[in-house]
């Protein structure tokens, strides 16, 4: 077996994911990165001398017999396009593409005539094609000839629920973890406490951790005068980032598209509710007022309903929790690699 990823260390909900994969197999993980760096223009100056080495390492670990690719839209999606063509056709490999991200739709539209047909081709020519939810495998089968498509979900890691402090404060204390753009939400997030900050004022905390349009972040809430409410943190990982899960309440996360984000799956696993949108899979992990808010993309109006029904609920805050715990045990470990094994024994039956 073999990985394609980004680098598991890199930033990124691929990364996050296949880095649990690594923790999980261990020293027979075995793993090929198509981006290493943070610099753009050096990943792809170096793309071609990695693609070299790929069909070395094929060559040399004949053994190998799936490839395993890890993949997105837009510029991942031409970048694993060659890994599968060196490997299905070349290699006689079989292939699995497992699709993350949330833009796969918009990227189809947007494309050539030729981009399309070398995305039907790769994946209509994939063994098995891996999604995120029930929704994107709807998606995918109306869309492609697929020759199977599997759900498999994300995985997070176990988080024991007693780790958990209750928040013995006044502030409510709510999270957005992931990149910093409109598609994320974001920016919405900041119009609502803009309109409402004398509401807000000593009720709530938001804390923004991640990267990307960081300069306009905080650039606006500058010019909001909100930074007693909304605090920009950075780009956290490890304990750190363990550390911000244990002292936030909420996890709050209203995009415009989606897969199935990481950052939410992970706030399951530390009893947090979510504030998020029914946009990709993620209905299948939030139902509203259970174990979280759902809110339209771009609904300022409704996103500062969430925030308020929390103000006044805060006792609903610990059910919430506790309900979203449930629901991420499908997403530890043990049942994603179930699933997983299920998938490779299939294939290697073919052989």
């Amino acid at each position: 077996m073999l990985y394609v990823s980004p680098h598991y260390k890199s930033k990124g909900g691929i990364a996050s994911v296949v880095s649990q994969y690594k923790k999980y197999i261990g020293k027979d993980f075995r793993h090929f990165s198509t981006i290493d760096y943070s610099n753009n223009l050096l990943n792809v100056l170096i793309f071609p001398i990695k693609i070299l080495y790929f069909i070395i390492y094929l060559f040399i670990n004949r053994e190998i017999k799936i490839v395993h690719i890890h993949g997105a839209s837009r510029g991942s999606f031409y970048r694993k396009y060659i890994i599968f063509l060196i490997s299905k056709h070349f290699f006689n490999k079989k292939v699995i593409y497992h699709i993350h991200g949330g833009e796969y739709h918009l990227f189809i539209d947007e494309v050539s005539f030729m981009v399309r047909k070398k995305i039907n081709s790769f994946i209509e020519n994939t063994d098995t094609l891996i999604t995120l939810s029930n929704e994107w495998k709807i998606f995918f089968s109306n869309t492609f000839n697929c020759n199977s498509i599997e759900i498999v979900n994300n995985i997070v890691p176990f988080c024991d629920s007693k780790e958990k402090k209750e928040n013995e404060g006044t502030l409510i204390r709510f999270l957005f973890l992931g990149n910093i753009n409109k598609g994320k939400g974001i920016f919405d997030v900041l119009e609502s406490v803009k309109k409402n900050k004398e509401l807000f004022e000593n009720k709530i905390k938001i804390k923004i951790a991640g990267d990307g349009e960081v300069e306009l972040l905080k650039s606006i809430i500058s010019d909001y005068n909100i930074s007693n409410i909304v605090e920009y943190i950075g780009w956290v990982t490890g304990e750190e980032k363990n550390l911000l899960f244990l002292k936030s309440d909420i996890m709050l996360l209203p995009s415009y598209n989606e897969g199935l984000p990481i950052s939410l799956l992970e706030a399951l696993s530390y009893n947090m509710p979510l504030i998020s949108a029914h946009v990709g899979g993620i209905s299948e992990i939030l139902e509203h007022k259970r174990n979280g808010f759902v809110v339209d993309p771009g609904n300022i109006d409704q996103i500062t309903e969430s925030l308020i029904f929390y103000l006044e609920n805060k006792s609903l805050i610990k059910l919430h929790g506790d309900n979203s715990y449930q629901i991420a045990n499908r997403y530890f470990p043990e049942f994603v690699f179930s699933q997983l094994n299920n998938i490779y024994k299939d294939l290697l039956d073919e052989y």
